[in-house]
């Protein structure tokens, strides 16, 4: 284990597993457009305010994250600057009607955004996270490679952005263990040490086996 992964994670876990060689992975960074979701909720909704709802939703992912929202509540916040951006306020129950969600999704992040700013977490900023309950791996390798998978899998089913991201994150690292031949040893405990559900991961990992092997 890397001097780095010690300073970080002091607890001893019972989780290890064999490590073989893999590729260095490529840099790229995912942003998911928000336009393509608002047009299959509502089309009847104005170009120029979805286009100003993007904006805000990239404003969103470059600034600082303050908590995790649900997406339709990431969606409804920049969909209400977007009408108050363009001169054309509405309130919470007219953006709630739109998206057809529950108002309280919108005022709910509206009321607890931080100096205006909210933004939807992806699972891969959690990998680093949970890779520090595993033994025997070289932490900085192996997230670039599991982050470059969850990348590809984005793209390819981004529905899965609706499960919960720290569920997923766990999923993609399992998924990328077992493609390139890593054995996690006490998976029931690794499970048991992050609080998560054997069957939800195992449901989460046949997602993304289907859609990388499509």
């Amino acid at each position: 284990m890397s001097e780095e992964l010690i300073e970080q994670d002091e607890v001893s876990t019972d989780v290890k597993l064999k490590k073989t060689s893999v590729k260095k992975p490529k840099k790229t960074r995912f942003v998911r457009s928000i336009i393509n979701e608002i047009e299959e909720i509502n089309p009847s909704i104005p170009d120029d305010i979805k286009l100003e709802a993007e904006k805000e939703s990239l404003n969103h992912i470059y600034n600082k994250s303050v908590r995790r929202k649900k997406r339709i509540e990431c969606i409804g916040e920049c969909l209400y600057k977007a009408y108050e951006n363009l001169g054309n306020p509405k309130d919470v129950i007219e953006i709630a009607k739109l998206l057809k969600c529950n108002k309280n999704d919108i005022l709910r992040a509206i009321n607890s955004s931080d100096d205006d700013y909210i933004i939807f977490h992806y699972p891969h900023e959690y990998i680093k996270d949970y890779l520090k309950y595993i033994d025997g791996i070289d932490v900085v390798d192996i997230e670039g490679n599991i982050k470059e998978l969850a990348f590809k899998v984005y793209e390819k089913y981004d529905r899965i952005l609706d499960e919960k991201p720290q569920d997923v994150a766990v999923a993609l690292i399992m998924f990328y263990l077992q493609k390139y031949g890593f054995v996690v040893e006490n998976k029931e405990s690794f499970y048991s040490s992050i609080s998560k559900s054997n069957a939800t991961i195992n449901r989460l990992v046949k997602i993304i086996s289907i859609n990388i092997n499509s």
